[in-house]
């Protein structure tokens, strides 16, 4: 496998004296290189776990892109076999076709683009005459990827072997590598993870991406990123599907991808299995929601309901449960249905304005699949800042369309619906009578305010002294949650550059620079 290493990284490997003959002979004729590629067998075990020492101790030397194909190589192998060396075209087919020949699937192993090796069946090998009698070989590869069988092709030019090569070296210069028992093991490991996962529709999974991914998010800090993802894929393997017929029937590998929902992005992605680790919800949280009793015992007895509520007395219409909140901005509208989406062990699913448009055709159809997912996953639904959708009807047409859209939607909708608005006065007749519960939010009373505090304090690990947070609760009687927050994380910024403990001089200071409630 080819590795590309900074000069920085190398020199500081050679002067911690882990460079071999070969690599100082390469960097005493670098010139004016900044990186070089090399093979990873021109280092020893023992070298690569001193370049991991390295970009551990040396940050600026880190490179996550090389750490990840350091771990592809400790699963390929560090020995050195000796290999006959092929010349020609025809030389190398017959080195191939033994070699392959040797290995219990007949696999080859290629690093696809997120760095993960993945195994593929070599069903034919070709010698392909071109112009001018030179001639190519040709590969053939298939595995099967979500339900398709996945065909790829490898050229080797003559041109390749004009210095003479081995089986090994050409593959590892087209990102592959032959088959192993301890690739093939490593395999079925993830194998077995995906058949376990590939079926848990609504399952929420963490998904940890490299920078280089090509559903990552490019970010100035270039670290892995984590987010939250559904699993949602409906492929469905039937024996046919996972062979191919090659004289016998031979099974074909199934490649450990599924499809996944991105919530934080609302798409679709189809990530490696590696990449994904069950989310574990934390029941918890419910009782950090600061909310007045009343409000909390309604929404924990409508989500943890035993029983269906049933159905209109017109079959297929509404048994589901649509709660709207409406209040003052960052009372906790937002943060009821996540935490109770939390408390429930359910993805919260959160619709957003832009995702649906305005035009009533294009909403219909977006708002229909958004529902139709939700119900799926069994996922709490959460249509924020709803106003648009739930406005009184007057004289807009298209107003009027748009919420007309919404309330024949809502009407056969079975699963858990939140809506939020910060203006309860304009919400039409029609989506208030289609409303389960309507929860009224205001700004916390004394008391509320007070653990609001408390629990942020803590949520936040502040440098402060209990009373400091009974002064700060006396000194913004008036403000939200949200607020809060705000105070709190900008407090403990300051006191940390500063090196002090928070205290009211700091909270006042900081509250300059916040827009507070009067």
């Amino acid at each position: 496998m080819n590795l590309l290493l900074s000069l920085p990284l190398l020199r500081e490997l050679q002067a911690r004296g882990r460079a071999n003959d070969y690599l100082n002979e390469v960097l005493a004729n670098i010139g004016d290189q900044q990186s070089v590629q090399l093979r990873h067998r021109s280092f020893s075990l023992h070298d690569v776990a001193e370049l991991r020492q390295i970009m551990r101790e040396r940050t600026e030397l880190a490179d996550a892109l090389l750490l990840r194909r350091l771990e592809v190589c400790e699963l390929i192998g560090y020995d050195l076999v000796e290999e006959e060396i092929a010349g020609t075209v025809e030389e190398f087919s017959t080195l191939l076709d033994k070699a392959v020949s040797a290995t219990a699937n007949q696999w080859i192993f290629r690093e696809e683009g997120g760095g993960e090796l993945v195994p593929y069946y070599l069903y034919a090998i070709r010698i392909v005459e071109l112009t001018l009698g030179a001639k190519m070989l040709v590969l053939d590869l298939t595995g099967l990827r979500r339900g398709l069988q996945k065909k790829i092709q490898i050229e080797i030019t003559q041109d390749m072997l004009m210095s003479g090569a081995t089986v090994t070296e050409v593959l590892e210069d087209h990102a592959c590598v032959l088959e192993s028992q301890q690739l093939t093991d490593a395999y079925l490991t993830q194998l077995d993870a995906y058949l376990r996962t590939q079926p848990a529709t609504g399952t929420q999974f963490l998904a940890r991406l490299p920078p280089w991914h090509e559903h990552a998010v490019p970010t100035l800090d270039g670290a892995d990123q984590v987010f939250r993802v559904v699993i949602d894929d409906m492929v469905d393997y039937g024996r046919d599907d996972t062979q191919l017929w090659d004289g016998v029937w031979i099974g074909l590998p199934v490649h450990p991808y599924a499809q996944v929902f991105d919530l934080r992005r609302a798409e679709y992605a189809t990530l490696h299995i590696s990449y994904l680790t069950e989310y574990k919800y934390d029941t918890s949280l419910v009782e950090k929601l600061i909310l007045p009793q009343e409000r909390k015992s309604i929404v924990n007895s409508l989500l943890h309901r035993s029983v269906s509520p049933g159905e209109d007395l017109i079959m297929g219409k509404s048994g589901g449960i649509i709660i709207l909140c409406t209040g003052d901005p960052g009372t906790g509208k937002t943060l009821t249905a996540e935490v109770y989406a939390e408390a429930t062990s359910r993805p919260l699913y959160v619709a957003q304005c832009s995702q649906l448009g305005t035009h009533p055709a294009a909403l219909e159809e977006a708002f229909r699949h958004m529902l139709e997912r939700a119900k799926r996953w069994n996922a709490i639904l959460l249509l924020d800042e709803a106003d648009v959708y739930i406005h009184e009807r007057a004289m807009n047409v298209e107003q009027n369309a748009i919420v007309g859209v919404f309330l024949r939607l809502l009407e056969y909708y079975s699963g858990v619906l939140f809506m939020t608005s910060n203006r309860a006065t304009i919400i039409d007749d029609a989506i208030l009578s289609r409303v389960t519960a309507h929860l009224r939010y205001a700004l916390p009373d004394a008391d509320s305010l007070r653990r609001i505090w408390g629990v942020l304090a803590e949520q936040y690990r502040l440098n402060v002294a209990p009373h400091v947070l009974d002064e700060a609760a006396a000194a913004f009687p008036k403000i939200s949650g949200r607020s809060v927050k705000q105070l709190v994380r900008l407090s403990k910024i300051i006191a940390e550059s500063s090196g002090r403990q928070v205290d009211m001089e700091i909270i006042r200071h900081v509250a300059q620079f916040q827009d507070l409630e009067k």
